[in-house]
């Protein structure tokens, strides 16, 4: 099921436009992204060390919840890349996992290499941490598992829909604490042909414009929509007469876990030489003749939802969850 701002509405300013509706006071609005969400980011590093001191190293990954047969319990896993937690070759890589609960910012947890369970072919990496009651006051926070995007349910995807990420900013993740930014983009290609990888492996992923670079892969990815406004009953004491004042509306919106980023497009601009007035040649830089510079597309690979909700599904994932 989609998560919803429901305790914490999105609010908007309106105003009264010349004809007495009420307009948006600003062209574009943004969901308010509940600290719960916020405080299910994780982060990974190769070691205790390096995670206790907040080094500049290693990726992000998020905390799920998939709801249990028993009742107000729920299973967890931390959710990541594959490539994050082992290198090519399939050594470890980071696999220290440093997580925000109730009452401690900063818990470190060292995860064994036999513990991360990954599919064949998508870059997708979970490991079961245990299980939790369900209360107003959780140790972890978590992104439910119920609110992954489907496959059959084209209305909840499609080209142009609005996303963002949540994961670690690597000069500002935060030493004491997870302190995850937030990115902004849009839909920009749907998962229609596979995308051919360097082992030769078929994957499926979106493709997403974002306003963001290289260093969030595990980070979670949220398509959101607007759910629908509620405007507040105007007491009597809004009205003067027949002129009605301007009051807040409140604007709800319905988010759901798009997909898990995995790589940034890499987009390589020539080194050219420039000439005395400044203008740029068509021949390459002497110093660097042949070499290129990467420059940020802000397009990312988002795998998609669906294959971490069959690879929580796996019979070998579900007989955990007794």
């Amino acid at each position: 099921m989609p998560i919803h701002c429901g305790d914490s509405p999105c609010i908007t300013k309106r105003k009264l436009s010349e004809d007495g509706t009420f307009a948006k006071e600003w062209s574009r609005v943004l969901p308010r992204i509940q600290d719960k969400l916020l405080d299910s980011v994780v982060y990974l590093y190769p070691s205790e060390v390096s995670a206790d001191n907040a080094e500049k190293i290693g990726g992000s990954g998020f905390i799920m919840g998939v709801w249990s047969r028993v009742q107000n319990t729920v299973h967890l896993y931390v959710v990541t890349n594959q490539h994050v937690v082992r290198n090519k070759d399939g050594s470890p890589n980071c696999q220290v996992v440093r997580m925000t609960s109730r009452d401690n910012p900063k818990v470190i947890r060292s995860i064994p290499d036999k513990d991360w369970i990954t599919p064949t072919v998508d870059d997708l990496a979970i490991s079961y941490i245990g299980t939790q009651s369900i209360s107003l006051e959780e140790d972890l926070a978590f992104i439910s598992s119920d609110s992954a995007v489907k496959e059959e349910n084209r209305s909840d995807y499609f080209v142009g829909a609005d996303c963002f990420m949540l994961g670690r900013f690597i000069s500002r993740d935060g030493r004491q604490r997870n302190t995850p930014t937030a990115r902004f983009g849009n839909i920009s290609m749907l998962p229609i042909e596979p995308i051919i990888e360097e082992d030769g492996n078929l994957t499926s992923a979106f493709l997403v414009e974002t306003r963001s670079q290289s260093g969030f892969s595990g980070s979670p990815v949220f398509v959101y929509r607007e759910r629908g406004i509620i405007q507040p009953h105007p007491n009597s004491n809004l009205r003067r007469g027949s002129i009605a004042l301007p009051y807040p509306v409140q604007e709800q919106f319905t988010y759901n876990l798009l997909g898990v980023d995995r790589a940034h497009v890499p987009n390589v601009g020539r080194v050219r030489q420039i000439t005395d007035n400044g203008q740029l040649t068509d021949e390459d830089h002497q110093s660097v003749s042949g070499g290129g510079v990467e420059l940020g597309s802000g397009m990312l690979f988002v795998v998609p939802a669906w294959k971490l909700t069959e690879l929580l599904n796996r019979e070998d994932v579900r007989k955990i969850r007794v």
